[in-house]
């Protein structure tokens, strides 16, 4: 009897440490998980972005770190943002007099690395900031210049009603549709 006890004190010791230790485990997992959930777009305060005296209100948004940009560039390049941003039918190509009408596509794109230029040379990639220098992968209100050009592109032409073919809310309010702006510079 004097053997069995100790050893029956050890199995139940094992078993309440590793019982504590799975119950911590899950503790931490669980904490890690509102942190992450924290983190999301869904559970940030938005607050109300001071107005500037254009055509559109600036909105309150996520700016994605430049690397995770380049698909944008790619889609819109090749005429396939689809919802995210208006389609292209057709482009000039060439110098005048010799242009021609050219459809833009997958398999006919317009360079991407030109569109990426031009939204450097802009807005240093960013949509949501508050000045060009601001760091990316955090939230923030739509960049927009002193001449009224809104994010990414910097829009400026018929931000006000969308000239019939673009919705101006949107350039201020989605990455995506920005980009897609190429045409209207």
């Amino acid at each position: 009897m004097n053997r069995s006890s100790p050893h029956w004190w050890n199995v139940r010791t094992w078993f309440f440490l590793l019982a504590h230790l799975a119950l911590l485990a899950l503790l931490l997992l669980h904490s890690i998980e509102f942190q992450t959930a924290d983190a999301s777009p869904a559970t940030q305060v938005t607050p109300t972005c001071p107005p500037t005296g254009c055509a559109q209100a600036r909105v309150y948004g996520y700016q994605p770190r430049r690397y995770d940009m380049r698909s944008t560039f790619n889609d819109a390049a090749s005429n396939t943002l689809g919802n995210n941003g208006p389609s292209y039918d057709q482009i000039n190509r060439g110098l005048p007099p010799n242009m021609t009408q050219e459809t833009v596509s997958a398999s006919r794109p317009i360079p991407h690395i030109v569109l990426r230029g031009m939204a450097w040379q802009e807005s240093h990639w960013l949509q949501f900031a508050n000045a060009v220098g601001d760091p990316d992968d955090t939230y923030a209100c739509t960049l927009i210049s002193g001449d009224c050009g809104y994010g990414l592109m910097q829009i400026t032409s018929c931000m006000s009603d969308g000239c019939g073919w673009f919705a101006p809310n949107r350039v201020a309010g989605e990455l995506a549709y920005n980009g897609s702006g190429y045409s209207s510079l």
